[in-house]
């Protein structure tokens, strides 16, 4: 199954996503 391995996944995911709003809402 590749469940346990997108759980994995998601949080990298999130963190970067929000590291990604954050600079946007810098910039602007």
């Amino acid at each position: 199954m590749r469940l346990q391995g997108r759980l994995q996944w998601l949080p990298f995911a999130i963190e970067n996503f929000g590291r990604n709003f954050v600079a946007n809402s810098n910039n602007a």
